[in-house]
């Protein structure tokens, strides 16, 4: 094309410096500038699409960018004129974004997914469990990588080494993880797409197994155990407590008497204390204020029902109900969480409303006519229901060695 690529590589590298700077054109906008002390470099000159003021943008020194390679980035940015984009301004975004990718690490955009998460009500407990998880498995592989070069193979390997030590509730979190902070990164545009969409189809499908539980028959058997072991005194209320209750491990240990309505004989857990952020109210059945009697001289003015026995300004751990069991023969046979499935099961082979059971399990509702109904919290079914099930325990309890009961003769250690 005429007036097109004017200049050879000889003429660029025997162009003189003069007395002020100067260009030497190749046609279509690109010239070669020669400054008085010599230096030469390129330089595309062109009209702002849109303000039409003739303008400039520097294309790199010669040689480094050699006259061939100077012509190219003339007809890109020719081409981005053509479509109505200012070279400069295309230049200076990509720039800003490339600076914003390699900023974004994986181990950024994790801080970031935690930001929201605890911005969402969940449980900061919960939250910074699954965090250090990242922290353990995955940012020493990755965490300082740019997530737009991460690769899934380094992903995969690294969740492959946790697989191989068993761990597959661990393995399962961890594909779920990586999968919403990409999805995130995906969102903020700092990858073109979540590639770890399907991750968890790389691994085993691992069955999962419910949390043991006696058969309702050998209840006797556990409540003789909780009325004569030598175990500590206020483990085996807690544990009891928890059965008439029909609460989860955590809540019981974590129980606080201003949570409780003595008067009234109610115990409203609140919302943020709850598995799923909704407020919990149990009726107290007879049985269930003679253990907390047994359990208010027992908890030394803490404000715990259940305080620490080393460190009295905290609750008691949420583990030491398991630990309990599994020292006293009921390993691989019933687990603290597995308390409430007893419950469930002898309820509902009882005839009890599946609906008002699941009310007192603080089960989320399955449809939306239960939850409207579930906000008046049940109240009076729920005390037939506890009332129910108290009485079930305590009837259980070979020989009334019920903790219940305050049997004065029972052998206990305080």
């Amino acid at each position: 094309m005429k007036g097109t690529n004017l200049l050879k590589d000889s003429q660029v590298k025997a162009a003189k410096p003069r007395e002020g700077a100067y260009q030497i054109s190749d046609g279509r906008g690109l010239a070669l500038r020669i400054l008085k002390s010599g230096a030469k470099s390129w330089v595309f000159n062109y009209y702002h699409p849109f303000t039409k003021k003739r303008t400039s943008i520097g294309l790199g020194a010669y040689p480094d960018r050699s006259l061939a390679s100077a012509r190219e980035k003339r007809d890109e940015y020719r081409t981005l004129v053509l479509s109505k984009i200012d070279p400069r301004e295309y230049e200076i975004r990509q720039h800003i974004e490339e600076k914003q990718k390699r900023n974004s690490t994986f181990k950024a955009m994790a801080d970031i997914w935690k930001e929201i998460k605890l911005n969402k009500d969940i449980k900061e407990q919960t939250v910074n469990r699954e965090y250090r998880c990242l922290e353990i498995h995955l940012f020493p592989a990755i965490g300082d990588e740019p997530v737009h070069e991460i690769k899934y193979l380094t992903v995969l390997d690294a969740i492959k080494l946790v697989e191989a030590a068993g761990s597959h509730e661990t393995v399962k979190r961890l594909c779920r993880l990586v999968n919403e902070i990409f999805d995130l990164a995906a969102a903020r545009e700092l990858v073109e797409s979540n590639k770890f969409g399907r991750i968890t189809k790389e691994f085993k499908a691992h069955k999962k197994t419910n949390n043991p539980k006696l058969d309702i028959s050998e209840l006797p058997q556990l409540l003789s155990v909780l009325a004569n072991s030598t175990a500590l005194k206020r483990t085996r209320l807690m544990i009891e407590f928890q059965l008439h209750t029909m609460t989860r491990p955590n809540e019981t240990a974590k129980a606080e008497w201003t949570d409780f309505d003595l008067q009234e004989k109610l115990w409203v857990i609140p919302a943020e204390k709850m598995k799923m952020k909704r407020e919990h109210i149990i009726p107290l059945t007879e049985p269930v204020m003679l253990l907390l009697e047994q359990i208010k001289m027992l908890s030394r003015n803490s404000n715990y029902l259940f305080p620490n026995h080393r460190k009295l300004g905290t609750h008691a751990s949420p583990e030491a109900a398991n630990t309990f069991l599994k020292r006293n023969g009921f390993k691989d046979k019933q687990t603290a969480h597995g308390l409430r499935s007893l419950a469930s099961t002898a309820l509902n082979e009882n005839g009890f409303d599946r609906v008002i059971v699941d009310a007192c399990l603080a089960h989320v509702d399955k449809n939306l006519t239960s939850r409207a109904y579930n906000r008046a919290q049940y109240i009076e079914q729920k005390k037939r229901v506890f009332t129910w099930w108290s009485e079930f325990i305590v009837n259980a309890a070979q020989g009334n060695v019920s903790l219940a009961q305050g049997i004065r003769t029972l052998r206990l250690v305080n």
